[in-house]
């Protein structure tokens, strides 16, 4: 995984990861045997399953934990993650960001996050299709709005993995 390959790289030994939709836990149990001890994960999901340390809303957890603690965070929504994303940046968070968007079609994007881009909710609600159309582009212009200019990512369909890299990694 290219994140965690960034971080080996730079010397990280112990790699934290705050997994916030943890279900099963499945793809950082897999990488916890390709790279051993080196990898800690702490999940958090609505129903209690074999990745999940806390058990509830993550945006509640997202707004209390020691966040700068991990040097990875995983937002894998089935959606549009903008809530945990801007509680993440409203708390200064600088490590890396991994995560998916999703939007089928013309599926709404939030309007909190339109608004920050420049839209009114007023101009949205006038052409919803219009600003719900090219909604990964969007969702790229608000990560870089928060600070995160180099983002890789992976399309499959309606569905965009990212990773996120703050400056001081990214350079």
């Amino acid at each position: 995984m290219l994140a965690v390959d960034i971080l080996k790289k730079r010397g990280e030994n112990a790699i934290h990861i705050l997994d916030c939709f943890a279900g099963d836990g499945k793809l950082w149990r897999l990488l916890e045997k390709e790279y051993g001890d080196s990898i800690r994960h702490v999940g958090i999901d609505t129903e209690m399953k074999h990745g999940a340390k806390y058990l509830g809303d993550n945006r509640k957890y997202l707004k209390h934990l020691p966040l700068n603690d991990f040097n990875l965070i995983d937002i894998d929504a089935y959606g549009v993650p903008y809530e945990q994303l801007h509680i993440i940046a409203q708390r200064q968070y600088q490590g890396i960001i991994v995560g998916t968007f999703i939007q089928c079609g013309y599926g709404g994007l939030p309007y909190a996050m339109l608004e920050e881009l420049g839209y009114s909710r007023k101009m949205v609600k006038k052409i919803t299709k219009l600003f719900f159309a090219d909604g990964w582009k969007k969702w790229i212009s608000y990560l870089k709005l928060i600070g995160y200019e180099s983002v890789f990512v992976y399309h499959c369909t309606n569905k965009h993995y990212f990773c996120c890299l703050p400056k001081e990694i990214a350079s």
